[in-house]
């Protein structure tokens, strides 16, 4: 009787942990499984700390980051009816590395922080966020923060980056640091897209889409002299360039007529 109770229990705490994907996981989980070992959906923060950092203290800020967070404890898996669900682990040690840099080029530090950054993740296994410190010197280090966008997007950044800051000082202050309860979480946000999107607003979207790409669409006129390759390479590379203000209000003024985005917009200038 004592083992079905606890195994009634366990259970009942598994089914608490466990929650269906948003939507805009279901695409990335689907894009994970084509290509596992793909890194175009690693998220990292890097930075430089040009002052002295008590490492043990700042394990022990992103463990509090860790057991705060339930999006950083996630994986994802495969439930008995066969759904893919995310699972928050009530209990998960942070993945926190620590490489002695004294002595290395930056050449060579760029080079670890990318390879560092680019290390696929497993989502089903875990971890899915990782802790690196590269210190060069006493008062020289880089943290290297990298997730996987599965759990983690630019609006995560600033309570993130906020709730380790606290961690951190409270941490070598010896106190316990006091940071305000959480008023929602991840799974939160999922049942209410999942009953907004089933209910009646979700039938009055639906409609909506269904009457917009009804009858004759216009053709889609894609280029054809570029073949497919066998494998994507997400490669790329950035260039910042300044705008006048001239120049952006017609980029809006040129998407609104056309009823489309500045990033459209921007898109085909670049490609023309």
């Amino acid at each position: 009787m004592v083992s079905a109770e606890n195994e009634a229990l366990a259970k009942s705490q598994a089914e608490q942990n466990t929650f269906s994907l948003s939507y805009g996981q279901q695409a990335l989980w689907f894009l994970y499984q084509s290509d596992r070992s793909s890194n175009a959906y690693n998220f990292s923060i890097p930075t430089r700390i040009k002052s002295s950092v008590d490492v043990a203290c700042l394990k022990q800020a992103f463990q509090g980051l860790l057991e705060r967070h339930p999006s950083l404890r996630t994986t994802i898996t495969t439930a008995a009816d066969s759904t893919t669900v995310q699972v928050v682990h009530p209990d998960m040690g942070v993945c926190f590395d620590h490489i002695d840099a004294a002595g290395w080029s930056e050449e060579q530090l760029d080079q670890s922080v990318a390879e560092t950054h680019g290390q696929p993740f497993d989502l089903e296994q875990g971890p899915i966020f990782r802790v690196t410190l590269y210190t060069c010197a006493q008062e020289d280090h880089i943290l290297l923060l990298t997730m996987h966008h599965i759990v983690y997007d630019a609006w995560s950044h600033e309570p993130f980056l906020s709730d380790t800051e606290q961690l951190y000082l409270a941490a070598t202050a010896g106190t316990q640091a006091t940071l305000p309860p959480l008023e929602k979480q991840y799974s939160d946000y999922v049942a209410w897209q999942n009953q907004t999107l089933t209910g009646p607003e979700g039938e009055k979207l639906w409609s909506y889409w269904q009457d917009q790409l009804s009858g004759n669409l216009p053709t889609l006129d894609l280029l054809t002299d570029r073949s497919r390759p066998v494998r994507r390479s997400h490669s790329g590379d950035a260039h910042s360039f300044a705008l006048t203000a001239a120049q952006t209000t017609g980029i809006k003024k040129l998407a609104q007529a056309e009823g489309t985005t500045p990033y459209a917009v921007l898109m085909t200038d670049f490609q023309t």
